[in-house]
């Protein structure tokens, strides 16, 4: 019995040393491959080490001839191309883009489709070969993974994309607080911000347009979000409020403007205002002022502010439309049309026309009496 105790107690530390040599060797080659990064010129010891490999594995980076050149300046094209490879390809990728599939003028063309480039659009491209600050990497960078950045206009300042990015990143406690928006920032930097934007997991403070419009505002695409907001900050707080209480809602629905331009055959939508639904509908962020005109029309007709508003604006219509006013094309047809133009046109600049204003415009003397009084009366 005592024998058979001591051969137990043999086989049991065999497996044990044997299990414990089996994982010692699994780990062998991770370790290895830790130390095996395909780039020449990027030691173990460089600061964005870790980075690097993380963007190697992912198929993120490939490098030339063996080498990464982590020390040398990004540009821009190369920075989207970096950028684009770190995000799954989904169905709006699925169009043209007038570029070989992964070269690196479709992964910047891509960049532009999915509005990781800010406010600027397919112009970039003339820009590509320019090198990119830190500040806008950043905002670049999170926005494209996620994280909202929000411009300083929704702050009532004036907008600086660079020092919003860079800001963006200090709150998020992704850059430390002596960090330079202006530096020119290099490939392995670049790595770093891209891997740094990705892994976080916070968000930034809401600025007080956003918190007031929650639960209105529906679907809104990231890339026109900022602008957005500073078109909703343009309308009268009294309008917002009213809009608010009356319980209606803003969709970007490309959907339901679709199928309703099939079946009226009317095309080039860019927004709907649906009174029976109390829905403002848009295809584009251009279009949210106009439909709020159309919104506020309405309002002054229903609650009685202004019962002859509607054939009050066929007459100013009919009266404009020629002098060379904001209104001097076709599309204003009818006074409808007209009032929310003219309604867009005046909460940005206050005025109804884009040059000074005129005294003999009746559609500038509706719009200053209406705000003299509040808009909401």
């Amino acid at each position: 019995m005592k024998t058979y105790k001591r051969k137990q107690r043999l086989i049991h530390s065999i497996v044990s040393a044997m299990m414990i040599a089996a994982l010692f060797i699994g780990l062998i080659p991770t370790a290895l491959a830790a130390d095996k990064l395909p780039f020449s010129d990027v030691p173990s010891t460089h600061t964005y080490y870790d980075d690097i490999c993380w963007a190697a594995e992912n198929g993120i980076v490939i490098g030339c001839n063996g080498k990464f050149y982590p020390d040398e300046k990004v540009t821009l094209v190369q920075f989207y191309t970096m950028l684009s490879r770190s995000i799954p390809e989904d169905e709006n990728d699925s169009g043209y883009l007038g570029a070989e599939k992964g070269s690196m003028i479709y992964h910047l063309r891509r960049a532009v489709r999915h509005g990781w480039t800010g406010r600027n659009g397919a112009e970039i491209e003339l820009q590509k070969d320019s090198e990119i600050m830190a500040g806008r990497a950043w905002i670049y960078a999170l926005t494209a993974t996620g994280t909202q950045v929000y411009t300083s206009r929704l702050y009532g300042q004036s907008p600086d994309t660079c020092k919003e990015g860079m800001n963006a990143a200090k709150s998020l406690g992704l850059a430390p607080d002596d960090a330079n928006a202006a530096e020119l920032i290099t490939r392995a930097q670049a790595v770093a911000i891209i891997h740094a934007a990705h892994t976080s997991t916070k968000a930034l403070s809401e600025p007080p347009i956003v918190a007031e419009m929650k639960g209105v505002v529906q679907k809104l695409p990231q890339g026109v979000f900022n602008d957005f907001y500073a078109d909703m900050m343009a309308v009268p707080e009294q309008i917002r409020k009213a809009f608010v209480a009356d319980g209606w809602t803003i969709s970007f629905d490309m959907e339901k403007i679709n199928a309703y331009s099939c079946e009226t055959g009317i095309h080039g939508i860019g927004g709907l205002t649906d009174y029976s639904s109390k829905q403002i509908l848009l295809a584009n962020e251009g279009s949210f002022l106009h439909e709020m005109g159309h919104y506020y029309q309405q309002k002054l007709y229903a609650s009685g502010m202004d019962k002859n508003v509607y054939t009050a604006f066929n007459d100013i219509q009919a009266q404009e439309k020629w002098t060379g006013s904001l209104f001097a094309s076709g599309s204003q047809n009818t006074g409808e049309e007209f009032f929310a133009d003219a309604f867009a046109y005046y909460v940005k600049t206050g005025v109804v026309r884009a040059k000074d204003t005129d005294a003999g415009l009746k559609s500038q003397s509706y719009f200053d009496s209406l705000a003299a009084r509040g808009w909401i009366y």
